[in-house]
């Protein structure tokens, strides 16, 4: 017996892009196919996890087997790399726009940035690309493992993330984690760099940045210091992602679908299997997953709950009022809100958005709010919540309180301490 030998061909995760309109593109060995999840009216009668049944249209074959391929930021033009080598096409007709060596691929999300790339040319050189015309030629002194597009080129080596400002090749910022992958809000202000075991959130911090590369400022070795914010460190495993807004929509390794903003995470669903997050798309209303057969599902995920809850991380309070005084919210979702509301310490608010009376008496009792508690309680009562408002209601010196919820909890024992202390 002389052993035996196993090779692994290929990877789990589909060869897979979708851009903001739904059109979805995918490489099956050589083939380009497209398929349009938004086609006719039938996503909007689409129940949650239900396999979306979708035709798809063959674009055409890929000259070699492709490893990545990524629209732009537009969505007018997808790039396909791999075995070295990579192609541009137009994204609905397969058209060739440009080509060439690289063993890997980035695009730029920066506004002017819809035909601005980066390719890897070899272990410590990476080109940049204007209009399909090369711009810079960054060279780096240590190797270059992998690089990642954004609002900032990003390039990964053994110990280290470089970011690199797309315009200028000016080293922005060394970080020293070692990524799997590298999500940019569409705006540019917020970035989730996913590690092996964890995830960082940073904010962005463009003015800085500007401040030193307008005033020709010296920018030392590993970049500007105050370049980045870290917002928050999450101990979870990210296996896929996208951006929507400032909300980071991501699956993890126990199979959730969760999204993370403004600090806190919020779990949409437990997964059955293993997904891969393709987008979210605000006219559905629906965030998008892709299974290694490359069956879609979706689930609901509403932009006016987003949109309060980024407004209120903005502290733009105002704006998060209209959405419940014009009705953009339905009442099923004002609990969640309020959860939401209460993380970010808005209890004041969340006590008017909450129709869960035990969260409204949990919030009346933090925020020492007697009268509301027992009008609460008066309503749905319950001989361990009287305990607590007697025992809060004794902390606070309301001794009428303390009496009438104490006799309501049948609590003999704080009776006779009240009857006999006064």
């Amino acid at each position: 017996d002389e052993g035996t030998i196993m090779i692994k061909l290929g990877q789990e995760e589909p060869i897979v892009s979708m851009d903001s309109s739904g059109k979805v593109v995918w490489a099956k060995n050589h083939e380009i196919q497209l398929t349009k999840i938004l086609k006719g009216k039938t996503y909007t009668t689409v129940s949650d996890g239900e396999q979306l049944q979708l035709s798809s249209d063959d674009l055409g074959s890929c000259e070699f087997y492709p490893s990545y391929l990524k629209h732009n930021k537009n969505g007018q033009l997808i790039a396909v790399c791999g075995d070295g080598e990579y192609t541009i096409y137009t994204a609905l007709r397969l058209k060739h726009k440009s080509f060439g060596e690289g063993s890997d691929f980035a695009w730029s999300t920066i506004s002017n940035g819809s035909s601005i790339y980066a390719t890897k040319q070899s272990s410590s050189k990476i080109k940049i690309y204007k209009n399909f015309k090369e711009f810079k030629t960054i060279r780096t002194s240590y190797t270059i493992q992998k690089i990642f597009g954004g609002y900032l080129l990003g390039v990964k080596s053994g110990d280290d993330i470089y970011f690199y400002s797309w315009d200028t090749g000016i080293c922005i910022r060394r970080i020293e984690v070692v990524p799997n992958n590298v999500y940019w809000s569409s705006e540019g202000t917020t970035v989730a760099i996913v590690c092996n075991d964890n995830f960082y959130v940073l904010r962005y911090n463009e003015d800085i940045v500007d401040k030193y590369i307008t005033n020709n400022i010296s920018i030392e070795e590993h970049g500007i210091e105050t370049a980045f914010d870290l917002e928050q460190d999450i101990n979870e495993v990210v296996t896929s992602g996208c951006y929507s807004g400032e909300v980071f929509v991501y699956t993890n390794s126990s199979q959730r679908l969760n999204y993370y903003i403004g600090g806190q995470v919020i779990t949409l669903v437990h997964l059955d299997r293993v997904f891969y997050v393709l987008g979210y798309i605000q006219k559905a209303n629906r965030v998008y997953l892709i299974d290694k057969r490359y069956c879609i599902v979706s689930y609901e995920l509403l932009r006016y709950v987003l949109a309060y809850q980024a407004a209120i991380v903005r502290d733009d309070l105002r704006t998060a009022n209209m959405l419940i005084e014009k009705k953009k919210i339905d009442n099923k979702h004002f609990n969640k809100l309020a959860q939401f509301l209460e993380g970010q310490g808005h209890k004041e608010l969340a006590l008017k958005v909450s129709n869960d009376p035990e969260h409204q008496f949990e919030l009346a009792l933090s925020l020492k709010k007697l009268n509301l508690a027992k009008q609460i309680l008066l309503k749905s009562p319950s001989a361990q919540k009287w305990k607590q408002l007697a025992d809060l209601a004794l902390a606070e010196c309301d001794f009428i309180t303390v009496e009438e919820a104490a006799k309501n909890a049948n609590d003999l024992s704080l009776l006779y301490l009240l009857y006999t202390s006064t």
